[in-house]
């Protein structure tokens, strides 16, 4: 379920600046599962674990700065401004601990 959240927010109509308000809308309704899998894509990281594949696709999916701010506006409903790395999106979910404890992100 991991992959198929980074998968989903990895998609190139999230590539770019972040939309206008209508835009937000119909990427909604053509992106049916948008808002959950920016909300939960890490819990369900959380409950599968971090291997070094899964780490990898974390971190290309949050390697563009104006995909996390288009990912975090649809994790909050429009209203959030963001100015995160993808190691804040990686503490913010809790996964911290699980990257360290294999020492994923001093090898990446």
């Amino acid at each position: 379920m991991t992959f198929t959240c980074l998968t989903y927010l990895g998609y190139d109509d999230l590539e770019g600046p972040f939309p206008l308000y209508e835009k937000y809308l119909n990427t909604v309704r053509v992106y049916k599962l948008i808002d959950y899998t920016a909300q939960y894509w890490s819990q369900h990281a959380a409950i599968s674990g971090i291997d070094r594949e899964v780490a990898q696709a974390i971190f290309e999916t949050f390697e563009s700065e104006e995909r996390r701010m288009t990912i975090e506006k649809y994790k909050n409903y429009f209203d959030a401004p963001c100015n995160k790395t993808a190691l804040h999106f990686i503490a913010e979910g809790g996964l911290l601990h699980l990257f360290l404890q294999d020492g994923t992100i001093a090898e990446m």
